[in-house]
């Protein structure tokens, strides 16, 4: 096993030796340690007290900081208000531990240029696996865990529970026991005390059996991938992804395709399967915990979900450029007799005479009213928002610019008649504006 850890270890970590092991003083992660600290390459132990087990969880930290002693390197102790979390985020108390954890070990590697490594193996790939097959699940969720993720470690893949014991006993290693870890309330432990020993009446190696069929479900996601990468049906602009449906609609098995571009957003296949029902409901919206998707005619917007709006800022007259938000804008002064209009719909050419400096580039505001170009009475923003068919995730971000208390230009959309330019103009001020949210240009 120690031959095994070290080809694993030099594999995994490359020129990179320091590594700090997670450590919860149960029999994997003590293992972990041991393993790491033999093969060279333990740069200090990792505790995380998420203080939910009392005098239990305080005898858990001073034994791994006794175990960090022995074995000479730093102890790293952190303790979590891990119920506080959880109820502020409207989560299971695992997840919160999950969360707050994996925050901590990022910032740990940071700080000591190290990687982390945590003790999962390989009874928690086939456990994985059969969980996520209990709530529904994609090629992500049956493919179990990498054994490297960044700056994450998991070194103990290859081996067993059975293996990780024989060879604790072997080498009279001492750990300790979560008691949580017998009681049947929680989910995992009954995969772990009754479902998995069954499955092994059937098939004794099934641990090892599901540990390959989760690699070739991990290369077959790959090959997904890979179809994706050449398939051209998406697009990231700025912040936006956009979905060509047309394109996707090609692909056979698009609603798998699809999840596997949505799943990193936060998106769930339940949702995907809303879209196969009807792809073409443009309007609908569907959101994830961080991001908002818009059906949008013939395409799908993906966006981030947030309430923050570009900051407004002023306009002078000399030729500049600025920046606000997602967008950056360019002025010029010109004679009008100089001056070939531009017709594309990110650049607004006005009569310079008739604007009163600064001017001043802001979001569009509820009640804003303006008169379009050709028309002779006003309009609402928000009306000419909604025959424009922009979409829900781009509203926020539409600018405006107001000479005064006017609206001289609904920019990327429309101009307004009070400043159009004429025969008589002199002088033409020309603004044009690019950004991440610059979509139909």
């Amino acid at each position: 096993m120690e031959k095994k850890f070290r080809d694993i270890i030099k594999r995994l970590a490359g020129d990179q030796r320091a590594v700090i092991a997670a450590v919860s003083g149960g029999l994997d992660s003590v293992v972990l340690a041991r393993l790491l600290h033999d093969s060279g390459h333990l740069a200090g132990v990792a505790h995380c007290n998420f203080r939910l087990r009392g005098e239990e969880a305080e005898a858990d930290a001073r034994f791994v900081e006794q175990l960090a002693e022995r074995l000479g390197v730093p102890y790293y102790l952190k303790g979590f208000a891990t119920a506080d979390y959880a109820q502020a985020h409207g989560i299971s108390l695992q997840m919160a531990a999950r969360e707050l954890r994996y925050n901590w070990f990022a910032q740990l590697a940071e700080a000591q240029q190290a990687l982390v490594a945590t003790a999962h193996q390989a009874n928690d790939v086939a456990e994985t696996l059969l969980f996520n097959l209990t709530k529904g699940t994609g090629l992500p969720g049956l493919h179990g865990l990498d054994e490297r993720q960044g700056y994450l470690l998991r070194p103990l893949l290859a081996f067993s529970r059975a293996e990780i014991l024989q060879f604790a006993h072997e080498q009279q290693i001492d750990w300790r026991e979560d008691s949580s870890n017998q009681s049947l309330k929680y989910q995992r432990n009954r995969l772990r005390h009754r479902v998995v020993p069954e499955l092994e009446q059937i098939n004794p190696a099934f641990v090892q059996a599901a540990g390959r069929t989760a690699q070739r479900l991990r290369q077959v996601e790959a090959f997904v991938q890979g179809v994706i990468a050449r398939s051209g049906f998406s697009e990231q602009r700025g912040n936006h992804l956009l979905i060509d449906l047309a394109k996707l609609n090609k692909l056979s098995g698009w609603q798998t395709v699809l999840y596997q571009v949505l799943r990193p957003l936060g998106f769930n296949y339940a949702q995907i399967d809303q879209l196969a029902d009807g792809p073409h409901q443009s309007g609908k919206i569907f959101t994830s915990p961080t991001h908002q998707l818009n059906i949008d005619r013939q395409r799908l917007l993906v966006s981030p979900l947030t309430d923050e709006r570009p900051d407004g800022l002023f306009l002078q007259t000399e030729e500049a450029a600025y920046a606000t938000g997602p967008w950056q804008v360019h002025t010029r002064l010109m004679a009008a007799a100089d001056y070939r209009i531009d017709r594309q719909a990110h650049i607004a050419a006005l009569d310079a005479d008739k604007l009163q400096f600064p001017l001043l580039l802001r979001p569009w505001q509820a009640g804003d009213v303006f008169r379009p170009l050709g028309m002779q009475g006003h309009k609402k923003v928000s009306d000419l928002l909604i025959d424009s068919k922009v979409p829900v995730n781009l509203k926020k971000d539409v600018m405006v610019v107001l000479s005064g208390d006017t609206i001289a230009w609904v920019a990327g959309y429309r101009l307004s008649e009070d400043f159009k330019i004429t025969p008589a103009t002199r002088q033409i001020f020309e603004i044009s504006l690019h950004g991440n949210n610059d979509l139909y240009q």
